[in-house]
């Protein structure tokens, strides 16, 4: 799980998906939802999907992660809706 971006903005969300652990192949679009303003102003703190972090439990993901430094969210997806 990762923002594979080149700017600040942290998005999109990628999920790469790897058979050996090396070649990691497959690439699924987890969030692609863009930047907000943050609340508070402050350094450093942009970026859509922050710290991310995936869990999976059964049939279903959850991607844990930070918006702008000030909430946390949980995007959760079907892990057949990945095909």
């Amino acid at each position: 799980m990762n923002t594979p971006g080149t700017s600040h903005l942290r998005t999109p969300a990628v999920l790469a998906l790897s058979d050996d652990g090396t070649v990691f192949d497959r690439h699924f679009l987890i969030g692609d939802d863009r930047e907000v303003r943050p609340r508070q102003p402050g350094k450093h703190n942009h970026g859509r999907y922050g710290y991310t972090y995936l869990h999976v439990d059964g049939d279903r993901g959850y991607v844990i992660y930070s918006e702008k430094k000030e909430d946390i969210k949980v995007a959760i997806f079907e892990l057949a809706d990945l095909s």
